[in-house]
This record gives structure tokens, C-alpha cells and sequence, in this order.
């Protein structure tokens, strides 16, 4: 993923913070990092695909680090849990772009 000047990611930062605070005190709570992130959601800040792509990694990605499952049994796990087939699965969890957004390596 290309690197984002600066200025644009202050201004972006500060445009997203000044709308969540407006958010948080119409509805917030005490989890002011749950809020923050079903703000993102509800604003569509963050897309319904990200949520997903970024569910279904960190789903594998755990169930693989236990060294309990397959990589065949873990992707039938998570086919089931998300609807998906494993091909589709194999298309998200192989994309090197979407690890490279979701994670630093």
C-alpha cells in the first residue's frame, strides 16, 4: 500500500477526530475504543469488505498459530463461519496486498 503524505493524514486525523467527538457525545459510552470503532462503521470510514478481509485473517491466522488445525481444516472452519467457499477463502488469506494493508511485515 503506497504511503499517504503526511499532510493528508493530519488532515484526515483531524477531520475523522472532531466528527467522533460530536459522535461520542451524542452516543458514546464507556468503551471509547468500541465507539470509535462502530463510528468508523456507521460513517462508512471503513467498508463492509475491509471489516471482512480483516475478520477472516485474523481468524486464520489465530486458529493457525495454535498448531491444533490443517490449513484444509481451518479454512472449512472459517468457510462455514463467514458463508464463503475456500476458494474464496485462499483468495483473501493468500492476497499479499491484503496483508501487506492489514499487517506490517
Amino acid at each position: 500500500m503506497a504511503e499517504q503524505p503526511k499532510r493528508l493524514v493530519d488532515t484526515f486525523t483531524t477531520h475523522v477526530m472532531a466528527d467522533f467527538k460530536c459522535y461520542f457525545e451524542e452516543y458514546g459510552n464507556n468503551d471509547l475504543v468500541e465507539e470509535f470503532i462502530t463510528y468508523l462503521i456507521d460513517f462508512n470510514i471503513i467498508d463492509s469488505q475491509t471489516i471482512k478481509r480483516y475478520a477472516i485473517l485474523k481468524d486464520y491466522d489465530l486458529l493457525f498459530a495454535t498448531g491444533e488445525h490443517k490449513k484444509t481444516a481451518i479454512l472449512k472452519k472459517i468457510s462455514r463461519k463467514y458463508n464463503l467457499s475456500e476458494r474464496s477463502l485462499w483468495d483473501v488469506i493468500g492476497s499479499k496486498s491484503t496483508r501487506e494493508r492489514f499487517f506490517r511485515t
